[in-house]
C-alpha cells in the first residue's frame, strides 16, 4: 500500500458475499467460492476493467465465520490501481466484478444478495481506514492466533477454542469439518504475472529453505508477560504498538504500553 501511494496510486477494497443457510455444507461454499472468484478475474469485460482502472494488482482473502445460520464464507479484495481512480469508477467496476461472480454462484446452486447487496466498494487509504492493521488482523486469524468471535460469528480457530475448553461435540465436529476441508487451500491470495504486486513493490515471497537458512534473530527490547500480549490482541492493539516502536524506538513503545496500565519487562542487552 505505501509503495502504490507513494507512486501516485489507489487503491479500493472489494467485498464479495454469498447466500448461506445451516445446511450447506462448507466443502459446497467454499467450492462454489473459489470458482465464482476465477469466473470474477476472467473474461473480456475485467480484461477491459483493468485497462480501464490501471490495474496494478490485487490480493484476496477469503474470511471465514460460523455463526446460527452455518458457515459463512465471504471475500475481501484490495485492489490497486496506478492513478487516482475515482469511487464512482471503481463502484462500476466492482458492480461488474459482483455480476459475474453471481452468475456462476448461480450456476453452482448458490446465490448472492440483490442490487449491489452482495458487494461493498470503497476506496482504502492507509491512513483513514488502517490496512496494515486490518489485514494484520486477518494474518493473525488465519494463522490461529486471533481468536475473537465477530458480529457474523465465530472464527475457526475460536470454534477450536471454544471446543477444547468445554469438550462441546458440535464444536469439535465443526473444527473437523474445517480442518478437512480447508487443507491444502489458501485464505490469501495474490495476483500473479504482470500484475504480481508483491514483485512490484520488490516484496519477493521466500522459500520454506530461504527462510530457515537466514539469520532471524533481532534485538530484544522488552518483553510481554501473558496478560500483556492478551490485553493487545482483546484490544485489537498490537499493529499500533509495532507503529509506536517504529516511530518513536523501545521508549515509545514502553510509552504505549505504561499509558494503558500495560506491564512490560525491560531487557538487558
Amino acid at each position: 500500500m505505501k509503495y502504490v501511494l507513494t507512486a501516485g496510486g489507489s487503491a479500493s477494497l472489494i467485498t464479495l458475499t454469498m447466500r448461506h443457510h445451516s445446511g450447506h455444507r462448507l466443502k459446497d461454499l467454499w467450492q462454489a467460492l473459489s470458482a465464482a472468484w476465477r469466473g470474477t478475474i476472467s473474461g473480456k469485460q475485467w480484461v477491459a476493467d483493468q485497462e480501464l482502472g490501471g490495474l496494478l494488482g490485487w490480493v484476496r482473502v477469503v474470511e471465514a465465520t460460523h455463526g446460527r445460520n452455518g458457515w459463512h464464507l465471504h471475500v475481501h479484495a484490495l485492489v490497486c490501481w496506478d492513478s487516482l481512480v475515482s469511487l464512482p469508477l471503481v463502484q462500476d467496476i466492482g458492480h461488474r466484478m459482483w455480476q459475474r461472480w453471481t452468475r456462476v454462484l448461480e450456476r453452482k446452486g448458490f446465490t448472492s444478495w440483490k442490487h449491489r447487496g452482495g458487494v461493498d466498494v470503497r476506496m482504502a487509504t492507509l491512513s483513514r481506514d488502517n490496512l496494515a492493521h486490518y489485514f494484520n488482523k486477518l494474518a493473525r486469524e488465519v494463522t490461529s492466533s486471533h481468536t475473537k468471535e465477530s458480529r457474523g460469528g465465530r472464527s475457526p480457530f475460536k470454534i477450536l477454542t471454544d471446543g477444547l475448553a468445554t469438550g462441546a461435540a458440535d464444536d469439535l465436529d465443526l473444527w473437523s469439518e474445517w480442518e478437512q476441508v480447508s487443507y491444502g487451500k489458501r485464505q490469501l491470495t495474490w495476483s500473479l504475472g504482470v500484475h504480481d504486486l508483491r514483485k512490484l513493490a520488490d516484496l519477493g515471497e521466500q522459500t520454506d529453505e530461504e527462510i530457515a537458512e537466514e539469520h532471524l534473530a533481532g534485538e530484544d527490547l522488552i518483553a510481554l508477560p501473558h496478560s500483556t500480549w492478551e490485553a493487545l490482541l482483546r484490544g485489537e492493539l498490537t499493529t499500533d504498538l509495532l507503529d509506536a516502536a517504529e516511530l518513536a524506538g523501545v521508549d515509545g513503545a514502553r510509552a504505549f504500553l505504561t499509558i494503558r496500565d500495560l506491564e512490560w519487562i525491560g531487557v538487558v542487552a
